[in-house]
């Protein structure tokens, strides 16, 4: 999966702002960041880090 952060993300963690946007929760978002299966601009991303406009999000969707 692929996104674009918006303009409302800012300062936002990266695991919360998934949640927000997506179905995952956002325990679920930061076991994705923390399993290395999100991306930001291109490279494995903490569940802290910061959004901001314009980065590009890219996550694998967890098996059900």
């Amino acid at each position: 999966m692929k996104l674009t952060a918006e303009s409302d993300c800012a300062g936002k963690r990266l695991d919360a702002y998934l949640a927000e946007k997506t179905d995952l929760s956002r325990t679920a978002a930061a076991r994705l960041c923390e399993s290395g299966a999100v991306l930001l601009d291109g490279r494995a991303a903490e569940k802290r880090a910061l959004v901001t406009p314009g980065r590009v999000i890219e996550w694998e969707e967890p098996e059900p």
